[in-house]
């Protein structure tokens, strides 16, 4: 009968054996950090770019139209943009410095980057606004049983 202080002792995490010796490019351990720092750079570039993307705000001088109170919501979406883009930046840094594993970067660069073309994708064909209806030439025709043709009697 074990104790509820040594239950952490027995919890056992498996760990797939061909990710330390199976890698691809130039990381040849999946379960080892980046040595170079390029996925991490890649996985900042990969989430600003799906920030970028997916998060329209107004531009300054769209901004700079609005009325007061409108303008201080969009630019509070403005600023809280920035600063995603800031932490994106940041996750970069993390990952490199604590040597996050190769695998785990390869599929959340991967996720990423299909997120980002789904949003690109959805926002091009999906949600487009529909063209304006082509102009056409309408008449209108007047009949009077008394007149033929009223414009041409005003002319007279």
């Amino acid at each position: 009968m074990s104790s509820e202080s040594d239950g952490a002792e027995h919890l056992h995490l498996t760990v797939e054996p061909t990710l330390a010796n199976e890698g691809a490019l130039w990381f040849p351990d999946l379960l080892a950090g980046d040595p170079t720092g390029a996925l991490p750079l890649l996985l900042s570039a990969s989430i600003v770019l799906n920030i970028r993307n997916g998060w329209h705000v107004a531009s300054r001088k769209e901004l700079a139209d609005m009325p007061k109170m409108q303008m201080l919501q969009h630019g509070f979406w403005a600023g809280l943009r920035v600063f995603m883009q800031v932490l994106a930046l940041n996750v970069g840094a993390s990952t490199y410095f604590y040597e996050m594993p190769t695998a785990l970067m390869i599929y959340w660069i991967t996720s990423t980057n299909v997120a980002t073309l789904q949003t690109w994708f959805l926002d091009k064909y999906m949600f487009a606004k529909p063209p304006l209806p082509s102009w056409s030439r309408r008449y209108t025709h007047y009949q009077s049983p008394t007149l033929s043709d009223p414009y041409r009697q005003k002319l007279l």
